[in-house]
């Protein structure tokens, strides 16, 4: 049975009238259109104010990577041991995970980069996404915020 159904997928394969699948029509649908990403702040009062955000690409595509990176001003001394990632689905957390910054000792007034690179699953649902990076202290509170959001259709 199985080498009838191979036999015949090469058959339909060989014999098609022109491409198995049609890349623009994919582009066009829900399958392989990108959903565009909101990034931003999601804390009052902070002791690390970021400055500056970016998200590469700026619409997130399932089965891409995605890339946040973002800037900010220690307010007073810190060390930065974690940015404590929190994501959720539909308002359910679905993943959290912690990123180990290394213990990273900001005096204030100076300023600190973090970065963070993700895998978007092919398989990923659609409906309302929200990531949050939060920025945490040796005493694992958190000192920063930054949120991105995104509706995948």
């Amino acid at each position: 049975m199985k080498g009838v159904f191979f036999v015949a997928l090469l058959a339909f394969a060989f014999c098609a009238d022109g491409p198995l699948f049609d890349y623009t029509a994919l582009l066009k649908s829900a399958m392989l259109k990108g959903a565009k990403i909101e990034l931003s702040l999601c804390m009052e009062e902070t002791h690390f104010k970021i400055t500056r955000t970016t998200v590469y690409p700026e619409e997130i595509i399932k089965g891409d990577d995605i890339a946040f990176k973002a800037q900010g001003q220690a307010l007073e001394d810190l060390v930065i041991k974690n940015l404590h990632l929190v994501t959720k689905y539909n308002g359910a957390d679905i993943f959290i995970d912690d990123k180990d910054q290394g213990m990273h000792e900001v005096p204030a007034g100076k300023t600190h980069s973090f970065a963070y690179t993700a895998s978007v699953p092919s398989f990923t649902p659609s409906g309302s996404w929200d990531i949050y990076l939060y920025l945490q202290n040796d005493k694992d509170e958190n000192i920063s915020c930054l949120l991105a959001h995104f509706d995948m259709e």
